[in-house]
């Protein structure tokens, strides 16, 4: 089991004395939100490994009569998914502010337990926590501190279907994403299978530009609040995520053949947050358990510029 520590990074900030009274609003950088998991399946109670049970049947019909005939077979398998411990810890000292801009935000007193804008900074490590755990999951590569993600998985697997061509521009990014869209089986492009399209926010806002300067208003081409649109025409998502930012990779099929595992869900987005007498410091920590796989790899698409 391995951690991350982190302290207050002090090098950026300015050497001023703040009066108490002047209070402002803390600025977090912004950052995309996690939203994977709305579109894949996310399968919970994984405590180390857990088979998924796979079934695949194609029926086929013979002349009917009186005598029986065994003409099919249900094929029974499984894929292990294999999740792993991770933690990350975070050690912040209130009195390590003082003499700076945040000064102002340290209570009153020489044995300082806690700063005012302690709520907002757990909002904002909440949040960048999720970031993390959805690139990990996305685009992660299995490690001591790290696991195997779902395009790795996808990348790494010959099986599954490849379209190929050059990396994606305003001239053609959404010309490329209909032609993933060829690629996929009919059956994934049904209704009740969730069909997506992963891609980076970039290919994404060049699909954007090339509909815009096509003058492509036959379908809608809008990123909406979840940052992605419908492919028009189609019933497939086409979901950006920043992870996958410069790589002109994309990864296409169900949503529910594509697995995020962990213990408890809750545990991917509970903060542990407490004041260390020993240390006289506030310590943080979430701790997590994630792994991924993918289902039927010959009906998932991957995009491959050569």
């Amino acid at each position: 089991m391995r951690k991350l520590q982190f302290n207050f990074d002090k090098s950026n900030l300015s050497s001023i004395n703040a009066s108490l009274d002047k209070s402002r609003e803390l600025i977090t950088a912004p950052f995309e939100s996690a939203r994977l998991f709305d579109y894949i399946k996310l399968l919970t109670n994984i405590k180390s490994g857990d088979p998924l049970p796979l079934i695949s049947f194609n029926p086929t019909f013979v002349a009917g009569g009186c005598s029986y005939s065994n003409n099919n077979n249900v094929a029974l398998s499984d894929r292990v998914l294999t999740t792993k411990l991770l933690k990350s810890d975070v050690t912040l000292c209130p009195n390590d502010l003082a003499g700076s801009g945040f000064e102002r935000y340290l209570a009153p007193g020489a044995n300082v337990e806690d700063f005012s804008f302690e709520d907002a900074l757990k909002t904002y490590l909440i949040g960048k926590y999720a970031l993390a755990i959805q690139n990990m999951a996305l685009t992660g590569t299995n490690g001591a501190n790290s696991i195997d993600g779902l395009v790795t998985r996808v990348y790494a697997d010959n099986n599954v279907i490849q379209v190929t061509g050059t990396a994606p521009t305003v001239t053609d990014a959404l010309t490329k994403l209909f032609a993933i869209y060829q690629a996929m089986p009919a059956s994934v492009t049904s209704a009740d299978s969730r069909p997506v399209i992963i891609i980076g926010n970039d290919w994404l806002k060049n699909a954007v530009m090339q509909a815009y300067n096509d003058n492509r208003y036959f379908g809608n081409v809008a990123i909406d609040a979840d940052n992605g649109f419908v492919l028009p025409a189609t019933n497939v998502r086409v979901q950006g995520f920043d992870a996958l930012n410069g790589s002109n990779k994309a990864i296409a099929g169900s949503g529910d053949m594509l697995f995020v595992g962990t213990d408890l869900q809750d545990d991917m987005s509970q903060l542990m947050y407490w004041w260390s007498e020993d240390n006289q410091e506030i310590r943080t920590r979430i701790q997590f358990r994630l792994g991924t796989q993918i289902a039927f790899p010959n009906q998932i698409v991957r995009y491959t510029v050569q």
